[in-house]
């Protein structure tokens, strides 16, 4: 399970020290409680992740979608004629996440013997405010192929800090893409300048080990209100484990309307 602020973000937030794991596994599990609930709250998925999503073809409107989830970048749409061409495919919002696709021309979807799944569409899902902001160089690069069998991976430094002057460049919940592949940071080694990692996370294609050359890593920062809301929930499901001090076990935050997805024709 991925997490929407990270382990160091946390204890930063909480005033522990970086240096202290004596509750890394307590502060990591209401990372997640937190991350899964503000996810539910507002109907959004805020982690990208690859997939192809199935839809119908609405018999009112045959040359539009309404998407399921809201989408980063469009890779390939198909119907019942075969591939249609990106160019034929208009996207909005502009300016943010897509919610809506429709094909250019009042060009109809095609379909072959059912209505039903006639399009898929594939691509990188997910909600950013700002998706051509949303990954950024971490300053450093890898210097081994990474085991396919322990996710290690080495780096030139560990211990600089990122780009803010304060975090460093790698945490326990962070994503980063190497590359194509996302991978989910599980374990940093400070001394032996190694990030452990999920690979292929996000339904991203395992990379061919990069033994070639040195590629640089990126991590993928997620909006600042999402994480600020996220650490807000974390630290009420740390302090209080047992929901003992809200009404239905779980607080409440406000949550701005910009957050929540709202699905309509």
């Amino acid at each position: 399970m991925y997490t929407l602020a990270n382990l160091f973000q946390f204890k930063r937030y909480l005033g522990i020290s970086p240096t202290n794991s004596a509750e890394d596994d307590r502060l990591l599990a209401a990372l997640e409680t937190a991350s899964t609930q503000l996810e539910r709250d507002t109907g959004r998925r805020f982690s990208p992740y690859y997939a192809t999503h199935s839809y119908d073809i609405h018999t009112l409107f045959p040359n539009e979608l309404i998407l399921h989830d809201d989408l980063l970048r469009l890779d390939s749409i198909r119907d019942g004629s075969g591939a249609i061409a990106l160019d034929e495919v208009i996207l909005s919002p502009a300016y943010s996440a897509y919610s809506h696709l429709k094909l250019a021309d009042d060009r109809a979807f095609q379909w072959g013997s059912s209505l039903h799944d006639a399009i898929q569409v594939t691509g990188l899902w997910g909600w950013h405010n700002t998706p051509y902001a949303m990954w950024q160089s971490t300053g450093a690069t890898n210097l081994n192929p990474v085991n396919p069998q322990t996710g290690v991976l080495l780096v030139d430094d560990t211990l600089a800090p990122y780009a803010d002057g304060v975090s460093p460049r790698f945490s326990v919940g962070m994503v980063l893409r190497l590359v194509n592949e996302m991978m989910l940071v599980t374990k940093v080694n400070t001394q032996a300048h190694q990030v452990f990692v999920q690979r292929g996370f996000g339904g991203s294609v395992i990379g061919d080990d990069y033994d070639e050359e040195t590629y640089p890593i990126e991590r993928y920062l997620p909006p600042l209100e999402v994480v600020n809301i996220v650490l807000r929930l974390a630290a009420a499901h740390y302090r209080d484990p047992d929901g003992r001090a809200t009404a239905n076990g779980l607080p409440t935050p406000k949550i701005p309307a910009g957050l929540r997805r709202e699905r309509v024709r």
